[in-house]
Order: structure tokens, then sequence, then C-alpha cells
């Protein structure tokens, strides 16, 4: 019966089916010979295909629900960019805090080498230390 019947395109598709393809589909969907209420009724929201599409509006409580949960999702969202700002702000703050540590260590590094050897604090401390334990070992 498939092999019979010429394939057709269907609007807004791209692809041949068969008419039997569609019974088909509606058997195994059960949408075949059941009424249209008890249809639609079984996809959320009162969305359900063309063939079982149901003429009653929507309950408005349910527009109420359906319009609440989209702010709840772009609430949500403006929440999640948000974070994400504050995220990488705090990341550049932190790279810039690095990058003054490190230039603050190579400004250190720098005077100790620019210095003149009898200037350095190391130095002197150190000679201090020596001449210290020299003198106690020689005046005891």
């Amino acid at each position: 019966m498939r092999d019979k019947e010429e394939p057709r395109l269907m609007s807004g598709s791209n692809f041949p089916i068969c008419g039997c393809e569609i019974k088909d589909f509606l058997k195994r969907s059960k949408f075949e010979g059941s009424s249209t209420d008890s249809a639609a009724s079984s996809f959320p929201y009162g969305f359900a295909p063309s063939s079982a599409v149901s003429t009653k509006p929507l309950p408005f409580d349910w527009i109420i629900r359906i319009s609440s949960a989209q702010e709840e999702e772009e609430e949500e969202e403006e929440e999640e960019e948000e974070e994400e700002e504050e995220e990488e702000e705090e990341e550049e703050e932190e790279e810039e805090e690095e990058e003054e540590e490190e230039e603050e260590e190579k400004r250190r590094r720098r005077s100790f080498k620019d210095m003149p050897p009898g200037d350095s604090p190391l130095l002197e401390t150190y000679l201090l230390t020596v001449h210290s334990t020299m003198n106690r070992l020689m005046y005891r």
C-alpha cells in the first residue's frame, strides 16, 4: 500500500511524506478516533498536533502560570549574567593585584642590585654580626 501511494511534500517540510505514514503515526500516538479535547488535554499548556488541536481557550490561571514562569526564567537569566559579570570583575581585580605584587618584587630586587656594596642592608647586618662576634671572641 505504501508503494502505490506517491510521496508528496507537506507544507513546511523538506521531505516527502505519504498519507499512510501520517495514518501510522496517528495510530501509534493514539490520536486517531479520539476526541480533540482528550487529545489536547494530554499535552502541556494545551498544545497538540494539528489533528487534535483544542478550540477551547486556555484557562486564565494557566496564562498567569505561563507568564510568571517566563518572568522567572528572565530574572534567573539576568541574575546569572550579573553573577558572571561580577566574577569577571573579581578575576580582573585579582590579576591587577598580582601584577602590582610582581612589580613591587621587581622594584625590591632592583633596589638591592642598584645599591653600592656597602649600602646594602643585608651586608650591613652581616658585617655587624661578624664584628660583634669578633669583639666577643677577642675580649673574653
